[in-house]
């Protein structure tokens, strides 16, 4: 019964084994479409990297080991098109890194009538790590529909209320938003701020 039940389980992970490669296909496949999907900030997010290196290949590093794709295999399967479930965590994600701070005030607020995010940033003066001319920029993502826009916002020092008009079809729900921040000659930048719409 015992050597049964050790075949059993060989079987049982031989099967898993079989479909590791598959399911990393699939993860690579949804990784290679965040790297475009978040190109737009990647350029601008990532300034301290290698000459060799694009801001994209720093994306991709940085977002590598943080759990942000999970794929789990579909139970109620119907074939290989929907054999696997794919789970994009984009909290997790990060598309800026640096050593600048992000204004200390910034409220958001969703429009729907005109389906339209607000920005409202308290204007700062320079600090440790802020300089008046740091560029405030949102990333705004449609997480359902895998679409993205990058919105300049305003410098630190003039601060102010901006609005981003989103394009037709988006759904506030689906939205997730990085605020980061970038120095005037591009050469720093801060870390993302990960938000949602309430």
């Amino acid at each position: 019964m015992e050597r049964h039940h050790r075949g059993q389980k060989k079987d049982q992970e031989k099967q898993v084994e079989h479909h590791r490669p598959a399911a990393a296909t699939h993860a690579l496949a949804h990784a290679d479409e965040l790297v475009v999907l978040f190109s737009p900030s990647s350029a601008l997010g990532f300034p301290r990297r290698k000459r060799e290196h694009t801001g994209d290949n720093v994306f991709a590093e940085a977002n590598a080991n943080t759990q942000v794709i999970t794929v789990t295999e579909n139970e109620e399967a119907t074939g290989e098109d929907d054999k696997w479930l794919t789970t994009v965590d984009f909290s997790k994600i990060t598309c800026a890194k640096g050593t600048l701070r992000l204004p200390r005030q910034i409220t958001m607020a969703y429009d729907g009538e005109n389906n339209a995010l607000s920005f409202t940033v308290g204007a700062e003066t320079r600090g440790p790590r802020r300089e008046e001319d740091d560029r405030l920029y949102a990333m705004v993502v449609e997480t359902e529909l895998m679409d993205s826009e990058l919105f300049e916002l305003c410098t630190r020092g003039e601060g102010g209320m901006t609005t981003a008009n989103l394009p037709e079809g988006w759904v506030s729900t689906n939205l997730a938003v990085y605020l980061f921040v970038v120095s005037a000659d591009g050469k720093k930048a801060s870390k993302s701020s990960y938000r949602t719409v309430e």
